[in-house]
This record gives C-alpha cells, structure tokens and sequence, in this order.
C-alpha cells in the first residue's frame, strides 16, 4: 500500500553520488552501446533516469524518467527501495498507481568507482523482484569517471562561502569543498541551481579564471561557461553562458557577449575612491526626472513641492576629502549623503566603484558607479589640472551598456572646482576673514 502525496526520503537516494552510466535489460538483452545515464536532480531524493535507444537490441527507446526515493528498509541482506516514476517527455502512465516501482539492490565499492546492481518490478508490488539480478527490469550502475573531483574553485572565489548581487535579490552560495555552487534568490530557497566545477580552461593568478561547470537545476542539467573576475577584496565580477550544453566542450565555444553579474560579500573593507576633488554638479537624471515630472502632473502644489528636497536631486560632490578617503559626499542646500567606497577597477576609459550609503556593511541600496572622465590624464589630475566627470549610479549590476551621466538609475555631469586641500585653504581663509571683519565690527561698535 502506498500513501497518496508521499514525501520523499530526508536523505539522498540510495544510488549516489550520481552521474552514473548504465547498462539496462528488459528482457530483450543487455541495452550497452551507447550507454544510458543517469543524473542527479538538485533534490538529492530525486534521480533522473536517461535510457539510451540501442540499435542493436529489439525493444529499446530513449526515454527520460524521473525517479523520486520514497522509502527504503533492508530484510536479511536483501535491501529495499521504493520509488514513484514519472515520464519527463512523454505520458505513458495511465494511472497514479503506474507510477510506483520496488526496486531490490546491491552496492559495491572499489578504490575509484562505486557500481549498483537493481532489479525493478513490472508493477506496484514488490512481487517479481527476488535478487538485485531478476526482475522486470534490471540495471547496472556504475558512476561515472568523475572529472569534478579533479577541479575546484580558486581560494580568492570560496574565502568567502556566501556572495550577494549587487542588489541582494541572489545569493551564492559555495559548499562541497570548493566544487558546488549554489544559487537562490533572497533568503528563501525559491530556485536552487547547482554547479560543480567540472574543468578549469584559463588561469591568470587571482584575477580571473574560465571554467566549465555542471549546472543542474530541478532535474534539468548540463555543461556551462563561467567566467570569475576579481576586482577587490570581497567584490566579484561573473559572466554565465546563457544555454546548457550536453557536451563540455561545447560550453565556451561560443563567444557571445555575455552581461556582467556583481557579486559582493556582506564583509566588505572600505577602500581608498579613485576620483579626488570637490565638483559642481552641472545637471544631473533626477533634476530632469523631476522637471518632467511637475511639467506632466501640472499641479499648481508642485512648485511648492519643487522647493523641497528629494534623493537624488544634488548640487555638488567631492570624492575623498573625508580624513578617511574612502567617502563620495553628494549635497544640496538641504540633504548630505555619503557613500563609502568597497572597491574599483577600470576598463579603458571607463571606471567602476562599488560604494554604498553609510559606513555600515553593504544592504541592498549598494550601487554601481560607472564613470568616464574629460581628460586624458589619470583620475587624480583630473582634479588639479580641470576637466569634467559623467557619473551614473546602477543598482543591479556593473553594466557596460550604461552611458555615464544619461544612464543608469541615477546619473550626473560633473565640473571641477579644485582638490580637496585647494577648497580646505580656501574654507580655512574664508573663515579667518570672516573673523576678522566680525572683531573689527565689534571694536567699531564698542566706540
């Protein structure tokens, strides 16, 4: 008897750790060239099923079942398994009770290679089914030549086992000795994938490396391309090949140009900002927003509302002129944010930083800024020689397709008004002759 809506097994299916090839008989002869394979599913208590069609033998045809480990018990040293199939491709089972299969089974282990002999019963009863060599089907499993014990992830990827985008909408997650991923979205496990490194194709110290990686997800699978990208210490760049490919080698033969993922750490260590200097900020994609805003409503209250003050709406920026050098400050006559720097790179006339609000560990409102500056000078004589700066603020990611100040979800065209030590002379000289004109008055006065 079976439960309706039974719940699989807590721990992983007996058959593991999968992939395994196999060779299978229903009673025709044994199906061996080319050989089937089965898979495992991100559930460990699932395990897909790939038969493989054999010219050779009458009866056979490729077919792709699903199999879901219900329970198991041993009597004497005969081991049970239950199990409830289903057809992935095709829907050949007329009924809930087709759906369940006893299976009898033998391991054995060697030094490199764990094989299982199983005997499957032709209905749902475990009668038919005498040794792990009768039955109406019988299979022989055998796991595979695994290349993923031979490749990992490097120490500057797993040093840190759990990374966030940019955004925090995902989470990645490395586990299994630096050879699995997994990735979900937010804290709930709403999709899980799996990736085991399967081959490292480029190397280049702790700056980047191009694997190919098993990725599976449900009980779907294949072979993907990964590319890791260290930017700084606890930010990381990843491309992902969009398709799975059933071959590895097929993974990165395709060269298309693949979107950038940012990935973080919640320990991030504030670093020094490349851009210095104090800047006017000429105009900016929230100001224009906002005026196509009040000019499309036409409420006679938003001229009242234009007065006050809103997020992204600044009049100037300065970039380490905090005694920590760390910071960008944006202010208008009413509103001062500042954002600590985590991280920067540049590829060719563009930058990237990672900053976010606070001096608190990165949240969700971390961004990306994504600039180009007027000169062909560096970043820091930028400032003391003049020269303009388009900035835009990215919240998802690093993206290259971003024009600096007209894209992105914030942007701003910038003017130099000098280095941070030229507008701390100038503060500190204003100030001293602002008190002297106040005690002069005073001594008039006293006259």
């Amino acid at each position: 008897m079976f439960r309706k809506e039974p719940r699989p097994i807590p721990q992983p299916c007996l058959f593991h750790p999968a992939p395994f090839t196999f060779i299978y008989n229903g009673g025709t002869g044994d199906c061996t060239n080319p050989p089937s394979r089965a898979e495992a599913c991100t559930d460990d208590s699932r395990l897909l099923l790939r038969y493989m069609a054999c010219p050779d033998v009458p009866g056979t045809e490729s077919n792709v079942e699903e199999l879901v480990c219900l329970a198991t018990w041993k009597e004497g040293s005969t081991r049970y398994l239950v199990g409830q199939i289903s057809q992935v491709r095709r829907n050949s089972i007329v009924s809930d009770e087709d759906t369940y299969r006893c299976f009898i089974y033998k391991g054995q282990h060697s030094d490199k290679t764990m094989t299982y002999n199983i005997a499957q019963s032709g209905d749902a009863t475990c009668n038919g089914v005498s040794s792990p060599t009768d039955g109406s089907r019988i299979m022989k499993l055998t796991n595979s030549d695994d290349e993923h014990n031979r490749c990992h992830f490097p120490s500057w990827i797993v040093d840190h086992h759990k990374w966030f985008s940019l955004d925090h909408q995902h989470q990645y997650h490395f586990t299994t000795k630096n050879a699995t991923l997994k990735i979900m979205n937010g804290d709930t496990l709403v999709e899980e994938k799996r990736l085991v490194c399967h081959s490292i194709l480029e190397q280049k110290d702790r700056k980047h490396i191009k694997l190919v990686a098993h990725v599976t997800r449900g009980c779907e699978s294949g072979h993907v391309c990964l590319k890791f990208y260290h930017r700084a210490a606890g930010v990381l760049e990843l491309q992902q090949g969009a398709g799975l490919w059933e071959s590895p080698d097929d993974a990165c033969a395709h060269h298309d140009a693949l979107p950038y993922i940012t990935l973080i750490t919640t320990s991030l260590t504030p670093s020094r900002c490349p851009i210095f200097g104090r800047y006017s900020i000429v105009s900016s994609l929230a100001d224009r927003r906002r005026r196509r805003q009040q000019t499309t409503i036409g409420d006679p209250e938003s001229h009242e509302a234009a007065s006050e003050c809103f997020q992204g709406s600044y009049e100037s920026a300065s970039f380490n002129c905090g005694a920590s050098q760390d910071t960008i400050e944006f202010k208008s006559h009413c509103l001062t944010t500042v954002y600590t720097c985590y991280g920067s790179w540049t590829e060719g006339n563009l930058g990237f930083v990672v900053a976010a609000p606070g001096a608190r560990a990165p949240r969700p409102d971390t961004f990306c800024f994504v600039y180009r500056v007027s000169s062909s000078n560096d970043t820091g004589a930028l400032a003391a020689g003049g020269g303009a700066l388009a900035l835009s603020a990215v919240r998802r990611a690093c993206a290259r397709g971003v024009t600096p100040g007209a894209g992105g979800d914030r942007a701003y065209n910038l003017t130099v008004n000098g280095t941070c030590e030229q507008s701390s002379k100038y503060n500190s000289e204003a100030t001293r002759l602002t008190s002297t004109v106040v005690l002069i008055l005073f001594a008039l006065a006293c006259r």
